[in-house]
């Protein structure tokens, strides 16, 4: 009868060799899989980031079918006199933003503000933040540099992602390369939710250039440091002088932080995105778009004018 010896009943335990082995192909599957599970990750973030443009985009027909025009930021001003709180403006800085709060889902925010009758400071809503105005592809997070020389008493500002094209023109800096020509200024009004006069409202009928070919809100980048330098109205979601920005700058001309220019103004007020190849924007008819960096510089400028009636091409 054969009897088994008791050291060949043991489990043979792995070698080292056999060990390294193990993980090295445990770390190559990981190396392989990673990029796959980013991947998934951007593009989720990159659908939310199309879904908070669409809700904005039919906050803005909404709002425009209740009022009969669009809602615009009238530029009056940052640099008014800081005091514990913030800003002390008028209502008639209040961005555009605040207008299609009740349309976000935000209608108590909304009378909390008050930007008929309350300045933003009065307001209390700065460090309010609202969801539908946040890329999640962007790191900075939910608020802005607590440091602005506009702000006092450390008060928070929550930041928007997303801003309305006040069109293609220019007038605080220009860019080495830039093909705008110093002259050119914000005064045309040729974009759709900015203007420079109070009485001048934006409609359907204003956009000769057709809504589907008209650019109304685009992405901007949060964790820039020239955007939170202390000097400016940063990137908050309440300020007229915030929510808006120009095409006069080519698309994620300054997406790298570290990248200089000749003002901040010009990295403060120009479009881009935390996605690769381009940004997304909402057109006035509502319908979102992604714009590639490739973009010509032409083109992209004439889809922010509302009636240059110039020729546009494949974009």
């Amino acid at each position: 009868m054969q009897t088994n010896h008791p050291m060949s009943q043991r489990s043979r335990g792995f070698t080292l060799i056999e060990l390294l082995v193990v993980i090295a192909i445990i770390a190559v599957l990981i190396a392989l899989l990673l990029p796959a599970v980013q991947q998934a990750r951007e593009a989720a973030r990159r659908s939310q980031c199309k879904n908070n443009l669409k809700q904005i985009g039919l906050a803005l027909q909404n709002y425009h079918d209740n009022s009969q025009a669009f809602p615009i930021s009238l530029y009056g001003g940052y640099g008014d006199t800081a005091n514990v709180g913030g800003w002390q403006q008028t209502s008639r800085s209040w961005g555009w933003p605040v207008r299609i709060l009740p349309y976000v889902d935000q209608a108590p925010l909304f009378k909390t503000a008050s930007p008929g009758t309350k300045t933003i400071a009065a307001s209390g809503v700065m460090g309010q933040v609202v969801p539908a105005f946040l890329c999640p592809s962007d790191p900075q997070g939910s608020f802005e540099n607590q440091n602005n020389s506009y702000i006092t008493g450390n008060t928070k500002c929550a930041v928007t992602n997303y801003k309305g094209v006040m069109g293609s023109d220019w007038n605080w800096g220009v860019y080495t390369n830039n093909v705008v020509a110093p002259g050119d200024s914000f005064t045309d009004n040729d974009g759709l939710l900015y203007t420079l006069d109070y009485r001048s409202f934006k409609r359907m009928n204003t956009i000769k250039d057709g809504t589907s070919m008209t650019l109304a809100v685009g992405e901007t980048i949060c964790n820039q440091n020239f955007a939170q330098d202390g000097t400016g109205p940063g990137n908050n979601w309440m300020n007229a002088a915030s929510t808006c920005a120009t095409t006069a700058v080519p698309l994620n001309r300054f997406h790298n932080a570290s990248t200089s220019a000749s003002t901040p103004w010009d990295q403060r007020w120009s479009f881009g995105s935390g996605h690769a190849g381009g940004a997304h924007f909402a057109m006035a008819d509502g319908a979102v778009r992604f714009l590639s960096n490739n973009i010509s510089t032409a083109t992209y400028r004439s889809l922010s004018t509302l009636k240059g009636r110039e020729p546009i091409g494949e974009f």
